[in-house]
């Protein structure tokens, strides 16, 4: 049988693309392989193991060895100490370890473009592998069109082999609109809208937990919420009047970002359904402020920087993806019920 290779990549980060990659492997488990070039979710910093690779070894049952499923470390520096030539010979090898599979699927970094600089983006590792590409998209209805639109645009004017896009992670509320109107209008311009997956919580839950600990923050109060699941963030940089006249600010489950010295942010924040505070500048907050946190359980994370530059570390943060045999169940039920498989895998 011809064997088949797919670069599973996205329009952004944190956008769903191991739990699809898992969803679709999962249909031919005893055939599928699995590999990410960049390990960006590591179990300990001296191996060059990741979990999503751990992950996709133990439910595809892989022989190889996990630290041959990545070929480098995601670091600050990464950029900066290593080059394009390094990396080629080294993917085609431990690709090769894989040979008995006979559908390969290969998770790009952050986003298509992360990695560009060392040869290691969704484009150039899918001419290296001569893979064909599948693009995942979530975020807000007018973000997930633009960012779809220009980064199909991107592979088609490159020669890429666009399998389709798979809408995911689309809140119960804005399906409809998905399906009747965005789906339609991105059809119009020539990409092909594969299905559109609703953000399944059991399996990809973010909580306040996992922000606190990606940004090394102070939790200064509210600890009983750290569990408090999150699915928004809002940055509350400008006044409460403006600020509640935003949809954004009253959607469920969300973590606000602002300075420490915004009483007034924080205690509106309290009144609508906000899993944590983010407060930026190292600045502590008023005492009244971490008493309420503390009486219904609304972490207060203590950060330094900026509040933009907090919230773009804060975007990038991902759920660890949790597959047991529930997860499985509603992750294959979603793929079945909503992504047409057959065009993906023949």
């Amino acid at each position: 049988m011809e064997k088949k290779r797919y670069v599973v990549t996205s329009t952004r980060s944190a956008s769903g693309k191991t739990a699809i990659t898992a969803a679709l492997a999962l249909k031919k488990p005893s055939t599928s392989g699995y590999f990410k070039p960049i390990a960006d979710r590591l179990e300990d910093e001296k191996h060059l193991v990741d979990r999503d690779c751990s992950l996709m070894k133990e439910i595809l049952s892989l022989e190889a060895p996990l630290e041959m499923m990545s070929v480098v470390r995601d670091y600050p520096g990464l950029f900066r100490d290593r080059t394009r030539e390094e990396f080629p010979d080294k993917i085609k090898e431990r690709l090769a370890l894989q040979e008995d599979r006979e559908i390969m699927f290969i998770e790009s970094g952050r986003n298509y473009s992360y990695g560009a600089y060392v040869g290691l983006d969704a484009l150039t590792l899918s001419r290296l592998t001569d893979s064909r590409i599948i693009l995942v998209a979530d975020g807000d209805v007018g973000m997930l069109e633009d960012k779809t639109i220009v980064a199909h645009a991107y592979f088609t004017s490159q020669g890429a082999d666009v399998v389709g896009v798979i809408l995911n992670k689309v809140r119960e509320e804005d399906l409809g609109y998905l399906d009747n109107v965005t789906t339609p209008a991105l059809e119009r311009r020539g990409i092909e809208i594969l299905g559109t997956v609703p953000y399944i919580e059991e399996i990809s839950r973010l909580t306040v937990r996992d922000i606190a600990r990606e940004l090394n923050a102070k939790v200064i109060g509210g600890e009983g919420g750290l569990d408090n699941v999150v699915e928004d963030i809002f940055i509350g940089a400008m006044s409460v009047t403006t600020a509640m006249k935003n949809p954004l600010f009253w959607r469920k489950r969300k973590v606000i970002i602002t300075g420490g010295d915004r009483v007034d942010m924080q205690l509106a924040a309290f009144e609508s359904d906000t899993s944590a505070l983010i407060l930026t500048g190292n600045i502590f907050p008023e005492p009244q402020v971490v008493a309420k946190a503390d009486s219904i359980s609304v972490p207060l994370l203590l950060v330094p920087g900026d509040t933009y530059t907090v919230s773009r570390r804060v975007e990038r943060v991902e759920p660890h993806l949790k597959l047991d045999l529930e997860g499985r169940r509603k992750l294959l039920e979603a793929l079945k019920e909503n992504v047409e498989v057959e065009k993906i895998l023949g």
